[in-house]
């Protein structure tokens, strides 16, 4: 059975028993469409973007405040007048225009406004963060279904090789050429690669449905996987340290925790401020039923409010704030070590990945010598390990793969913490400033 026919057989099965969609998945499947729907309302990613529109709406409601408050008032009442009142009608109406607005606090506002601006970017490089995760794990779960794919193309093969011998045997057998413990010899080898072949076969419809899942695509299971462009194995890796000074100005979690420890500071500025003064400024017309010399037509005028006491609450805002403070310090102290040991292991992961490439391609030519080796046994009748040399050419081609794909992995995890893809994650996500679609 060639390999074109195995793979014939593979996609005749995804098709049907997998229940593919082409027409909503192209086919084959590429690695880049599977990207592309990063951010195309995963749960994970609209959380993530949901927060960023959240505080923006905290961030504008904050602004407004500030902003001048006009309001149309009325009063309809109807009133029993004094004797002497000069206007003996029961009707005592007021309709009044009202504006007012806060003119200074002292820098309580100013820093309020800030912190939520600083709130807005935290969450927004926390968005970016999210969507730079979830690339990795579209490309995973893309590399789990490739390897899925090679080793079922691989048991098949070898169970296919265990049933024709077998089924020589028994041919044989019926005409008392072969012994019974031989037979059952064969037949327990053909069962035992039929069970791998199920297992493998059972490991590929898992590994489609967890591809779908990450691509927000559930239940669209592709048939074909197309073979991805991979990182070119020389590609030149900079020194460790280099790559931290990058990591270090433009991780997208990094930078959402500086931006959490401004907001902090900011929002421990307003907290102080609380209990400074405020100077609001207001104005009003009114037209009044009732004719009396004390209805005023218009006012206009300022109101210094100076907090003399406020008890607990002025000193509770404040050490809540500090306690904020603290703990966004802490947990950007905390990442940063994070980022550094993650650093080194992904740097150290690619420099061990170019030795084991040599290793994965020396040991898979060695197990295709000694393949041929027993296939020549077995064709000229002698007895061979066939079937468990061809397993083991199949896991060292699997292991060359793996090994392959698992060096581009880990330079796309190299680029997250770097922050490479930082611009372009952002233009792909991005919406209103303000959070409106």
């Amino acid at each position: 059975m060639t390999r074109a026919f195995v793979l014939s057989l593979l996609a005749l099965f995804l098709s049907a028993g997998l229940r593919a969609s082409p027409q909503s998945l192209p086919d084959p499947l590429t690695l880049d469409y599977a990207l592309e729907q990063v951010g195309t309302g995963h749960p994970e990613v609209e959380r993530a973007q949901a927060a960023v529109e959240r505080a923006n709406a905290v961030r504008r409601a904050g602004t407004a405040a500030d902003d001048w408050t006009v309001s149309l008032n009325t009063r309809a009442r109807w009133i029993g007048p004094s004797e002497r009142a000069f206007d003996r009608d029961h009707d005592d109406h007021k309709v009044s225009l009202n504006a007012d607005t806060l003119l200074y606090d002292f820098g309580r506002s100013s820093a309020r406004d800030a912190a939520a601006s600083a709130e807005v970017q935290q969450f927004q490089w926390e968005l970016v963060d999210r969507v730079s995760e979830q690339r990795l794990r579209v490309m995973q779960s893309f590399f789990d279904a490739l390897i899925a794919d090679l080793e079922f193309i691989a048991r098949n093969e070898a169970m296919t090789m265990t049933f024709l011998r077998f089924d020589r045997l028994r041919e044989r057998s019926a005409f008392g050429q072969v012994s019974d413990i031989e037979l059952l010899e064969a037949e327990a080898e053909y069962e035992r690669f039929l069970a791998k072949r199920t297992a493998a076969e059972q490991r590929q419809r898992l590994a489609r449905e967890a591809l779908a899942q990450t691509m927000n695509r559930p239940g669209e299971l592709s048939a074909n996987l197309a073979e991805p462009e991979l990182v070119d194995w020389d590609r030149d890796l900079p020194a460790y340290e280099q790559l931290l000074e990058t990591a270090t100005a433009s991780n997208p979690r990094l930078l959402s925790l500086r931006e959490r420890l401004s907001a902090s500071a900011q929002a421990l500025s307003s907290a102080r401020a609380s209990v400074r003064p405020t100077l609001h400024a207001g104005a009003e017309v009114a037209a009044y039923s009732r004719d009396e010399s004390g209805n005023d037509e218009w006012r206009l005028g300022v109101n210094l409010n100076v907090p003399l006491y406020t008890g607990e609450r002025g000193e509770a805002s404040i050490a809540e704030a500090l306690a904020g403070r603290r703990l966004a310090r802490a947990e950007l102290h905390r990442f940063e070590a994070q980022l550094r040991h993650a650093l080194l292991g992904v740097w150290q992961r690619i420099t061990l990945l170019r030795v084991r490439r040599r290793e994965t391609l020396v040991n898979e030519d060695y197990r295709d010598l000694y393949l041929d080796r027993s296939r020549a046994l077995y064709e000229r009748s002698v007895r061979s390990d066939l079937g468990d040399a061809m397993a083991e050419f199949s896991a060292a081609h699997v292991e060359t793969a793996r090994v392959a794909y698992s060096h581009t992995l880990a330079w796309e995890r190299l680029h997250a913490l770097l922050g490479t893809h930082n611009e372009v994650i952002r233009q792909v996500v991005s919406r209103d400033p303000d959070g409106d679609d």
